[in-house]
């Protein structure tokens, strides 16, 4: 989520001298974006950073997003890893706010295109993650989630406002669980080599304040190798599932950008999803590069009807100019292809 840190920290630090501890920067830039789930995005962000105490630990990063789009959709946004007590501590704040109107599908990896229905929704989440170092590049600690949800508008007929689903109204979940991350890469925007892994498991229940009883539990796993000068190739596994009786808008989801592109995201739904995808980066000329990507993956009620109706895939690729060559933060345009969908991406930054 913090996307313009490598750019805030190029630019504090263009004339070449590194920042002193505890001095800060923050980069105010438009955004603009498109995807099939939004179409055009217009809007602003700011990303910023606080230097670090001593050269060898982390600087506290953050960024804070407001945008609509020509899809009716607006969101606020916001995220912060503060790394405290000379990283000994990290502690993770993710913000959101937003108005959506969006199109679901049923739940189920079969749901046929002929059962989209509209709905438009008000939602605010936040996540608390504070965690300490156990090892070089490792933290653990607890993660406290809260999301407040208001479904306002349905279409007639549908499943939604039958409430034939959960959450069909919406809804309040509150939860708390653990967390681990480790994280080895040289770049977190744009890595050439190291490993990434984050691990969460988080229990939402009536007697937190919930109105829903429900477990969640994420594996997201990166690896990058660096073959050639400019070559990169990256891999990522992603695990999502729940147990007991998850809100709609809470199940795994599959699509978007970063869960196998061209795919709409929410068009698949359920209580386990689980993908693999790989991506090749490479250079073409000057600062205009190249990528290729592909994966596979679902979802599921259970890990027994993974496989029941075969794997969905994707597959594509994409254009990169680099726009900051400190932070190495991209304009990226990927194209996605899923069978009988695909996908138009405008961004910055990569995919995973």
């Amino acid at each position: 989520m913090l996307l313009l840190w490598c750019g805030a920290s190029a630019a504090a630090e263009a004339d070449g001298e590194p920042d002193p501890p505890g001095s800060w920067g923050v980069v105010p830039l438009p955004l603009l974006s498109y995807a099939p789930e939004t179409e055009l995005v217009l809007g602003g962000m700011a990303g910023g950073y606080v230097k670090s105490e001593t050269p060898k630990t982390h600087d506290t990063t953050f960024l804070a997003l407001a945008a609509i789009s020509t899809k009716g959709q607006a969101i606020f946004g916001g995220g912060l890893d503060a790394h405290l007590l000379r990283d000994q501590m990290l502690v993770g704040v993710e913000l959101m706010l937003r108005r959506f109107p969006d199109t679901f599908y049923g739940v189920g990896n079969d749901t046929p295109l002929s059962a989209a229905e509209d709905f438009s929704s008000d939602d605010f989440s936040y996540e608390l993650r504070p965690m300490v170092r156990a090892a070089n590049h490792l933290y653990f600690g607890v993660v406290k989630h809260v999301w407040f949800s208001r479904v306002r508008e349905r279409e007639p007929g549908g499943l939604l406002a039958s409430d034939a689903v959960t959450g069909a109204s919406g809804g309040r979940s509150m939860g708390v669980g653990v967390a681990g991350t480790y994280d080895s890469r040289d770049n977190t925007i744009n890595a050439t080599q190291g490993v990434y892994v984050l691990a969460k498991a988080t229990t939402y229940r009536r007697e937190l304040g919930s109105q829903f009883d429900f477990g969640a539990y994420l594996l997201d796993a990166r690896t990058y190798l660096s073959p050639g000068p400019g070559h990169v190739i990256a891999l990522n596994a992603f695990v999502d599932a729940r147990s007991g009786d998850a809100p709609f808008y809470q199940l795994a989801q599959l699509g978007g950008r970063n869960k196998l592109r061209g795919h709409y995201e929410g068009r698949y739904r359920d209580e386990l999803l689980g993908l693999i995808q790989t991506e090749y980066r490479f250079p073409i000329v000057g600062i205009l590069s190249g990528v290729a990507f592909g994966g596979v993956g679902d979802v599921a009620e259970k890990v027994d009807d993974f496989l029941s109706h075969g794997l969905k895939y994707s597959a594509g690729g994409g254009a990169r100019v680099l726009l900051d060559p400190k932070g190495r933060v991209n304009a990226a345009v990927d194209f996605g292809y899923a069978g009988d969908q695909t996908g138009l991406y405008v961004s910055l930054g990569e995919a995973f």
